[in-house]
Order: C-alpha cells, then structure tokens, then sequence
C-alpha cells in the first residue's frame, strides 16, 4: 500500500489515518523507509487548532513570552482547551491575560 501524504489540495485527514493504520508501518517504519516530510497527519496546524487571535509577525523574537488572551473563552471552554493546548505544547510557557481561567 502506497500511503500519499502531499498535500494536493485536497486532504482527507480520516481516509489518511485509515491508509496509515493499515499499514502497520508505525512511525519506526515511516522513519525506516526514508520519509523526508513529516506527514500531514501528523501536523495540527491545518485543522485551526492554534487558533490565533492575530497572524504572528516576522520580528517576533525567539526568546519571547507569548501572551494568551482569554477575554470571552469562559463561554466556549473548548475554545479556551484549545489555546492552553496549544501554548502547553508548542511553546512551553505563557502569560496568560485575562484575570482567571476558572
């Protein structure tokens, strides 16, 4: 089975996961047989999942705290889930600023 992973224009994330479950490659047989670029099932960032409220500029720095605001996201929790998942796992650290999370 040929797994197609490039981004044609049209990608069907489910029928992709279905086509590398039954593989049965894993991601030791993706890294064995030379994969160059990491599949896009892998790759969140298409399904809107950062969620910005604003496009990030080129001047950021490297070593700059991101601020995460969270005015109005105590009336869409998932809404809220998803930018604290976001900074948690691509940046590591925040500063949030809205007065709570609760």
């Amino acid at each position: 089975m040929v797994l197609s992973f490039e981004n044609g224009g049209d990608f069907d994330r489910a029928r992709e996961l279905r086509a590398f479950d039954e593989s049965k490659t894993g991601l030791k047989g993706l890294i064995d047989s030379g994969v160059e670029r990491v599949p896009l099932i892998f790759n969140q960032t298409w399904i809107g999942f950062m969620d910005r409220d604003t496009e990030p500029t080129t001047n950021e720095s490297p070593h700059s705290i991101p601020v995460i605001n969270l005015q109005g996201v105590h009336m869409d929790p998932a809404r809220q889930s998803r930018k604290v998942y976001w900074m948690r796992c691509l940046k590591g650290f925040a500063h949030f600023t809205s007065k709570t999370l609760s």
